[in-house]
């Protein structure tokens, strides 16, 4: 009202909204040399606080779960550029326990005035939608391990409810397996596949190894002889081996 009365008195007819408290600030200050008449403002933002994230719609079962991972928002500066951090934390959640079609908004509450700042509660809305449950999960565990049944690795069994990522350390074997003999560039992948209709999902691990790489040379500098002859048999590496990324390391 003050900012509308100030803008009438100047001959300004305008309508002033406002945010409280606004989410952001804003200054300006007439131009030393610009002809008048000119408005000299400032609009500041007050602290504001997360109180509380309350959420809504998420299954019973990760509810709790949900709660702790959001905990130490509380006493935090709100500031809804944080907004896609949350949500993307709580949708990885859903989604590691079986619900893929998950979708999440954020949004807070009324501002409150407490003393000289304000508090606000996160509201975390929760579309969960249907829980997904295992189909089908193989693995190949590419030339190194040809025709290996690898179905004992596996930490979970189809009827499980699906993860978002059900291969444990397994995979990271994998690669350290195909990195001491050669190959580099391995890829190990197993992304989940998902029947939507059913909702299901089916897992399929794959080895991509890649070329085989092979010790050109091996040059060690700063050492005596002896020295040198010890770290080579530690090495065990010739010219002409599998590069072993580990044995380097």
């Amino acid at each position: 009202d003050a900012l509308k009365t100030l803008l009438r008195q100047k001959g300004i007819v305008a309508d002033v909204m406002s945010e409280d408290p606004s989410p952001g600030s804003l200054t300006a200050e007439r131009i030393p040399e610009a002809p008048g008449p000119a408005i000299v403002f400032t609009i500041l933002n007050p602290q504001i606080l997360v109180d509380q994230a309350i959420i809504s719609g998420a299954p019973e079962a990760v509810t709790d779960a949900l709660n702790q991972s959001l905990k130490h928002q509380q006493g935090r500066d709100y500031s809804h550029q944080q907004d896609w951090i949350i949500r993307t934390q709580v949708e990885k959640q859903l989604q590691e326990n079986g619900y893929f079609d998950s979708h999440v908004d954020i949004d807070h509450d009324a501002p409150r005035l407490d003393g000289d700042h304000y508090q606000v509660n996160l509201v975390v809305s929760t579309t969960p939608g249907p829980q997904y449950h295992i189909g089908v999960i193989t693995g190949d565990g590419g030339p190194l391990l040809q025709g290996r049944n690898l179905s004992s690795f596996f930490k979970v069994k189809p009827g499980d409810v699906a993860p978002l990522y059900p291969w444990g350390d397994f995979a990271g074997r994998l690669q350290v397996l195909y990195e001491h003999y050669g190959h580099a560039d391995v890829e190990v992948e197993g992304p989940p596949v998902l029947d939507h209709e059913h909702a299901l999902v089916s897992y399929h691990l794959s080895v991509t190894p890649g070329p085989l790489y092979r010790l050109r040379s091996l040059t060690i500098n700063h050492l005596d002889a002896g020295q040198e002859s010890k770290v080579r048999r530690l090495l065990g590496l010739v010219p002409g081996d599998p590069y072993d990324v580990l044995a380097i390391n």
